[in-house]
This record gives structure tokens, sequence and C-alpha cells, in this order.
């Protein structure tokens, strides 16, 4: 075998063992992504019923950045969804993603865009706070404390 001394090791090996890979250095993130979170805060629930979610996103980018999920260790699944009035009937949908325009606000209120959390962990009160990761397409994600509120949204 011949040396390749001016090879970084990965790419010497990659090219004396046929059918080996490289691994690609991860992508950076680009650097747009300032997507600012506030007043996020959590409707607490009573008998383990699933809770809402809600907060302001303000994108400082120069362009949009979609939300594409959440997490939470606190919870066994989170899901983006948005409640509307249709024909006269409340409903609610879940959604893949939200798009934040560049500069722009979208506000996850009650009747509207919310975060589901669904099965708590651990009994979760009033006035606790809880940590959910925001996802974000082509960003890292976001950790934030929401503020639990009770069932009227006081804090």
């Amino acid at each position: 075998m011949k040396k390749h001394a001016s090879l970084p090791a990965a790419l010497a090996l990659a090219l004396a063992i046929p059918g080996a890979a490289i691994a690609a250095p991860a992508r950076a993130q680009p650097h747009d992504c300032r997507v600012r979170v506030e007043h996020a805060w959590v409707r607490w629930l009573p008998a383990g019923l699933p809770m809402g979610g809600y907060m302001s996103l303000h994108n400082g980018g120069t362009r949009t950045v979609a939300l594409t999920g959440a997490r939470s260790t606190g919870f066994d699944g989170v899901m983006l969804h948005r409640s509307m009035r249709r024909g006269g009937l409340d409903t609610m949908q879940p959604v893949a993603a939200v798009s934040i325009p560049a500069g722009g606000t979208v506000r996850f209120a009650p009747g509207g865009y919310h975060l589901m959390l669904m099965g708590a962990a651990a009994a979760v009160k009033p006035g606790a706070r809880v940590r959910i990761e925001l996802r974000f397409a082509g960003c890292a994600p976001q950790p934030v404390l929401f503020r639990v509120r009770d069932a009227s949204g006081r804090p």
C-alpha cells in the first residue's frame, strides 16, 4: 500500500479500503437562524389532560424560518397544532410546520397555533417551569423554559 502523507487519515483509509466511506463534516448553521422566543407559557389542566403551550416567535433573520417540531423529556409527546373555527364548529388539527417570515412574529395563543403537550412524565403544577426544545428547519434546536399557568391562563 502506498502512503499518502499529505492526505488526512480518513481519506488515506478510504483510498486504501475499497467501499470505505468518509464522514462529511457537520453542516454549519445558517447565520440567520435568529428566532427569539417570548412569553412562553403552558396552560395546566387537571386529571392528566393534554396541556397547551403558547409563545411568541420573532424571526430576526433575513429568511423565513420554519418551526418543524418540539420535544420535551417532561412529556410523552409534543405536537404542533392549530385550532380554528369552521362552519360554526371549533376544530383542532396537527400541523407539520409553522413558518415565521423574516422580520415577522407568529403568536401561539389559545384559539390558534399551540403546542399540544401529552402525557406528563411527572406532576406539573401552576408556577412550575417545563423545558421544551423547539426545532427549526436548518437551525440548531432551541431549549426554552415555559412557565406553567393555571387553567384560566393566569400566572
